[in-house]
């Protein structure tokens, strides 16, 4: 009777180390805070060692996630503050962005920020060109028609 309790304990901590390990390949999959609550709850489940192991891969993925919304903030900043600073801030953050699970959102945003440097120096020269051309609006010339 004692080694059937200790055989299904066993089966059943299988079984949620296996779930475990599926709910953590999804949150990977779909980093949702209920994918990742899932795989919380479940690894508080586990033994010692097992648990450890979810829990670190749990936290390697709430660091990606904060690198990636961290990169996209400093996007955004730039977007607003059109500074050579927080251009040069995304650039910091984006280096950040490493592993391969990040490389996706990595490539998204360096392409963002190539275009949304190119409007922002667009936008600049129609600046720049628009006050010279008031600038040169306002001169009276001593130009002789014939």
């Amino acid at each position: 009777m004692m080694k059937q309790l200790e055989r299904r304990k066993s089966k059943l901590i299988k079984k949620i180390k296996t779930l475990a390990e599926k709910s953590i390949d999804e949150a990977y999959q779909n980093p949702t805070d209920e994918n990742l609550k899932r795989s919380k709850t479940l690894a508080q489940q586990l033994n010692p060692t097992d648990k450890n192991k979810i829990e670190v891969k749990l936290s390697t993925l709430v660091n990606y996630k904060i690198r990636i919304a961290d990169a996209t903030s400093a996007l955004t900043n730039y977007e607003n503050q059109k500074t050579e600073e927080s251009y040069q801030q995304v650039l910091a953050k984006l280096d950040l962005l490493t592993s391969t699970y990040e490389a996706k959102e990595k490539s998204n945003l360096t392409q963002k920020l190539d275009v949304s440097k190119k409007r922002i120096e667009a936008e600049a020269a129609a600046e720049a060109a628009k006050k010279e051309a008031e600038k040169w609006a306002g001169k009276k010339t001593d130009r002789i028609d014939i």
